[in-house]
């Protein structure tokens, strides 16, 4: 069977990206390995979240418990799951979390007006932990813009905004 032109020039076409996209697993591994945004954030967040997670070891508190009180503050949160959605944070890391920061006397878990809901309350160790945290954190924060530099420091705040107005509840 004879092939016309345009048919010769498309079989051409495909077996070029085939040979193209016949890659072998280093291949797959070296584009990954170089090029992979979700692998680059995630050694951010190691680097950076271990930074503030040692800063904030004298007190007993990681940055996830951290972020939850001063969100907590911020937004004046009261549910559970108000704070997941606003902090992007997986059920069971946020309910680990919560139970851990209840322990250690940091907030409340109080039943809702309903009987089935729970609403979080700060205590007064809870706001101290936090007045007690701000040299240390002041010292991470100085240090994590030493390892990103000014304008990475300022790139991943502006990025992060960004990201969270589209995706985060208000």
């Amino acid at each position: 069977m004879q092939l016309d032109a345009a048919m010769r020039k498309n079989f051409k076409v495909m077996e070029t990206v085939m040979t193209k996209n016949s890659t072998t697993i280093e291949t797959v591994a070296q584009e990954m390995g170089e090029e992979c945004i979700g692998v680059r954030v995630r050694l951010l967040n190691r680097v950076i979240t271990n930074l503030y997670d040692k800063a904030f070891r004298p007190l007993g508190i990681t940055t996830n418990q951290m972020s939850i009180l001063v969100s907590m503050l911020r937004r004046g949160f009261s549910t559970p799951g108000e704070i997941g959605n606003f902090l992007q944070m997986e059920k069971s890391t946020l309910s680990r979390n919560l139970d851990r920061m209840r322990k250690s006397g940091w907030l409340e878990i109080l039943q809702g007006e309903d009987g089935r809901s729970q609403r979080l309350q700060m205590t007064p160790k809870g706001r101290k932990v936090v007045e007690q945290s701000l040299p240390l954190w002041r010292s991470a924060q100085k240090e994590a813009k030493q390892i990103l530099g000014e304008h990475g420091a300022a790139s991943v705040c502006e990025t992060a905004n960004d990201v969270w107005s589209k995706h985060s509840p208000r």
